[in-house]
């Protein structure tokens, strides 16, 4: 995101600096019933999310396309518990999502 700092008289100088809102990539709404939204930095456009069970076995894979640093993860399929989102960025980031 593009921060801009400036005053009301028009003779100084403004100050902009582009920052990194999502520093922090993160899954909401956990726990899910199925649908789940995972906050990227605003740059990532589109990406591989591979989804494990607990026991680490690679059960699903999805790709997603970035709107306004979200993606969209449909677990619907999946049966009520606990999973693990690998997602594949070019540093893979691991999440914990619950299904109920």
């Amino acid at each position: 995101d593009l921060i801009t700092l400036k005053t009301s008289v028009s003779c100084e100088c403004k100050i902009e600096e582009r920052v990194a809102m999502f520093d922090v990539i993160t899954a909401y709404t956990n726990p899910s019933h199925g649908l789940v939204t995972i906050a990227v930095p605003l740059d990532v456009k589109d990406a591989s999310v591979a989804i494990f069970n607990t026991a680490g076995k690679l059960i699903g894979r999805q790709d997603s396309s970035a709107i306004q640093g979200r993606l969209e993860l449909d677990l619907s399929m999946y049966p009520t518990g606990m999973y693990l989102l690998k997602v594949m960025l070019d540093k893979p980031v691991l999440l914990r999502v619950v299904k109920e």
